[in-house]
């Protein structure tokens, strides 16, 4: 037998082994189930280009099983990898930097497409339409022709915050959907800013007419600065100062585990909502010492 065909003869039986557990993870035997978790949990960093290969996918609670059995890798990568995004110049690298290690840990072993390719792709679908490019225009075409949505209902999953599965699944927090508009904005050569309003996360632009204030949670609505002031009745000395305030992607970020924090708490997920808050100390840290400036 000549190596290549020894080489396609092991990825076979490989793939064979790995089909035939995934399909004993919700086995009634416990035997059996804690057999598999060994299995699998220390199947290595080729587990996810595997799985994927699979012509059987795993359901939803198959891969929500999958990512608690592997989670321990992927935390430790995660806490590696996480100071060098603070590193970066660019505030909008930084931001999408930072977004993509997030969106690479809660995949887990599942296969998503990178966020910068995702991103690539809209901005490319955007581009491609031809007409007179503006921010107006952008939020109308991510959260009105691409339906982009924030969160009706329902309890705020860990995924709300996962930026690769809000551009897949078309929902998430506001805060993930003003991070794509900003990333995509930044793309398409477009001077948009992020505004962190208080329990639902904003957008902003400025040109010739004025500033403009934009909900990508509610359809991309956009409003001017004065209308939207004129709705804030006694708060709006407040609300000013926080529409002027330069939002950087710490701040965005910080906001973000913020959110990941509660989400994981509320699954009962200790470990997780753990590293999480680990990651928000050193943002604060690096914050208060003046390092992000």
């Amino acid at each position: 037998m000549f190596a290549n065909d020894t080489i396609g003869t092991e990825n076979s039986e490989r793939t064979s082994k790995l089909d035939a557990l995934v399909r004993l993870l919700d086995d009634d035997s416990t035997v059996v189930r804690d057999a598999v978790t060994f299995e699998l949990a220390s199947y290595g960093p080729g587990l996810g280009a595997d799985l994927r290969k699979l012509a059987n996918q795993p359901d939803e609670a198959g891969w929500k099983l999958l990512g608690r059995i592997t989670a321990d890798p992927y935390r430790r990568r995660l806490r590696l990898a996480w100071p060098h995004w603070m590193n970066i110049a660019d505030d909008h690298a930084r931001l999408e930097r930072a977004l993509t290690l997030l969106a690479e840990f809660q995949n887990g072993p599942r296969w998503r497409a990178p966020l910068g390719d995702l991103l690539d792709r809209l901005t490319g679908e955007y581009l491609a339409r031809g007409d007179a490019k503006s921010p107006e225009d952008l939020a109308r075409f991510l959260f009105r022709e691409k339906d982009l949505q924030g969160i009706k209902t329902g309890p705020f999953l860990p995924d709300h915050s996962n930026l690769a599965h809000v551009i897949e699944s078309g929902t998430g927090l506001p805060v993930s959907l003003a991070c794509i508009y900003l990333l995509v904005g930044a793309r398409a050569g477009l001077d948009i800013h992020a505004c962190n309003w208080p329990r639902h996360f904003l957008a902003r632009y400025r040109d010739g007419a004025g500033l403009f204030i934009v909900d990508p949670a509610n359809g991309g609505m956009v409003v001017d600065a004065e209308t939207f002031l004129s709705m804030q009745g006694t708060s709006r000395e407040a609300a000013e100062a926080v529409l002027s305030f330069e939002v950087d992607a710490a701040t965005i970020i910080a906001r973000i585990l913020g959110n990941l924090v509660r989400a994981y708490r509320s699954e009962g997920d200790v470990d997780n909502c753990l590293l999480v808050v680990d990651l928000l100390r050193d943002i604060e840290s690096r914050m208060h010492a003046g390092a992000f400036c």
